[in-house]
């Protein structure tokens, strides 16, 4: 299970070169998405097999990764003022710096970075599902659509992160043994999300823009 975070999202990326959908309505930011997964988690598998610290590239991968989230929802959820964007991204570049600036990342896991990443992407996949199932019900179904499967693993993923990054601390304080288990944990939360999103690119198809 510790290539389990690069070797699913490289099979999905297999599927999503295979199956060729539509890259509109914010799917080019789950390639991109799945791209980041694929190379840096493979990246940091090889830095422990090295025996090397991999907490900076697990940094990189959850400050790139939230900006590539946060765009495909600015794209899904046109609704959203802009303000709304710039005020989000601004908070977590502040919450990633002073945890950095502490030192976070470089020395050990930057849980606050993540918690801070999980709890706002969650929040968005929740808006996401309010919109389409209760603000606009009437628009075309939407779980008919890739990008809603994407959306649901992206939920599982980091609703579940989120649990890990605030328990993460107290958790290794009292054993420390428990860090391969949250790791193991991790993968597979990150396993079943690309489970959805491979359903979604090979069963479900992006609707066609009207003639």
């Amino acid at each position: 299970m510790v290539h389990l975070d690069s070797l699913a999202p490289l099979l999905v990326l297999l599927i999503f070169f295979w199956k060729k959908p539509s890259l509109a309505g914010g799917m080019r930011f789950v390639l991109l998405f799945l791209i980041v997964q694929t190379l840096l988690n493979g990246l940091c598998s090889w830095l422990e097999y090295k025996r090397l610290s991999n907490y900076l590239v697990y940094s990189v991968n959850s400050l790139v990764s939230f900006g590539l989230v946060v765009a495909l929802f600015r794209e899904a959820l046109p609704t959203v003022r802009q303000w709304v964007w710039v005020l989000m991204s601004l908070g977590y570049v502040l919450i990633f710096s002073a945890a950095s600036f502490a030192g976070e990342g470089f020395v050990s896991f930057n849980s606050i970075q993540a918690a801070t990443a999980n709890f706002a992407i969650t929040g968005l996949c929740l808006y996401y599902f309010y919109y389409h199932f209760v603000a606009e019900p009437a628009r075309l179904s939407v779980t008919e659509t890739p990008l809603f499967w994407c959306v649901i693993g992206l939920f599982t993923y980091y609703t579940g992160s989120f649990l890990i990054s605030i328990f993460y601390k107290s958790l290794i304080e009292n054993n420390a043994g428990s860090i391969a288990l949250l790791w193991k944990f991790h993968n597979v939360l990150l396993l079943v999300a690309c489970l959805y999103i491979a359903y979604g690119i090979i069963w479900k198809q992006a609707p066609k823009p009207p003639s």
